[in-house]
C-alpha cells in the first residue's frame, strides 16, 4: 500500500506556474498567420451568397465576408497552414473553379 499525501502532489514552487504564464501570452499576443482559400468575389451580396450555397450542397463550408472593391469574397477556411489550404485549393481547382490563396496575418 502507498502512504501518499495529498499535498505531496502539491506543486509547491511557485515561479513554475508564473513562469509559463508570460510564454502564453507571448503566444497570444503574436498569432500566427491564417490562411483562407478565396474561391470568388462579387459586386452583389446575394451572387456571394448563391455561389456559398453551392459550395455548402457540395459539403464545403464557404463564408460570405465584405470587402474591398469587389463587394463581397466567398472564402472557405481559415486553415491553420498553407499546406492544409493548399488541399482545399486543390479540391476546388479540381471542380473547375479559380480559387486562391490568402494569407491573413
Amino acid at each position: 500500500s502507498s502512504d501518499v499525501c495529498s499535498s505531496d502532489l502539491v506543486d509547491k514552487d511557485p515561479k513554475s506556474k508564473s513562469a509559463a504564464s508570460p510564454t502564453a501570452n507571448t503566444r497570444a499576443a503574436t498569432p500566427a498567420a491564417t490562411f483562407w482559400v478565396q474561391v470568388a468575389a462579387f459586386r452583389q451580396k446575394t451572387d456571394a451568397i448563391n455561389s456559398s450555397a453551392a459550395l455548402g450542397m457540395q459539403g464545403i463550408i464557404a463564408q460570405v465576408q465584405e470587402g474591398g472593391p469587389a463587394g463581397w469574397r466567398v472564402r472557405v477556411g481559415p486553415f491553420d497552414s498553407r499546406p492544409d489550404a493548399r488541399e482545399m485549393l486543390d479540391r476546388l481547382t479540381d471542380q473547375g473553379l479559380s480559387p486562391t490563396i490568402v494569407e491573413q496575418k
